[in-house]
């Protein structure tokens, strides 16, 4: 889930877990995981400050001051990948975050172990199709196992009967 891995990630920067702006920005990831990332500012605040039992300018106050300690004591690499400098507002840090967590997600979810221009040359209804196959024999494998124990547990077992099941 995103709000984990931002709590991993924030946390890597240099985020010292003590910090409520850590908690509040790992909702902020959520409420945009959930469809929430055109919503102002100001009301995602809100919709924190209400799960949380704060005022959204605490909320607001706690993920500048988290943002911040990462900004200028952290892991300068690791807030290069996923922050910026440049506009260091909460509100632009929140959804430059959201994006690279998004992007680095999709990008280990494609991930396969053909290369590249395999990938590029591929026939998607054939890589479906050869997902179907795995998947097919190993539920038949699965099956297989499961159907030998319950045999093997009865008084009747014979070697010739967990021959025949091997045949399957």
């Amino acid at each position: 889930m995103i709000k984990e891995r931002a709590k991993e990630v924030l946390i890597k920067m240099g985020m010292p877990a003590s910090v409520n702006g850590l908690e509040y920005i790992a909702e902020a990831m959520g409420l945009f995981e959930s469809g929430s990332h055109d919503i102002k500012i100001m009301a995602l605040y809100e919709e924190i400050g209400k799960k949380h039992n704060t005022a959204n300018t605490g909320v607001e106050r706690a993920i500048r001051h988290a943002f911040g300690i990462v900004m200028t004591k952290g892991n300068q690499s690791m807030v290069k990948k996923y922050l910026s400098f440049d506009n260091t507002t909460n509100s632009n840090m929140l959804k430059l975050l959201y994006y690279r967590l998004k992007q680095e997600e999709r990008e280990t979810a494609n991930s396969k172990p053909l290369g590249a221009e395999e990938v590029i040359n591929s026939d998607p209804y054939q890589v479906l199709e050869d997902d179907m196959v795995l998947a097919i024999q190993k539920f038949v494998k699965n099956l297989k196992e499961a159907n030998s124990n319950v045999y093997c547990k009865t008084d009747q077992c014979t070697l010739r009967e967990l021959q025949g099941l091997q045949e399957l």
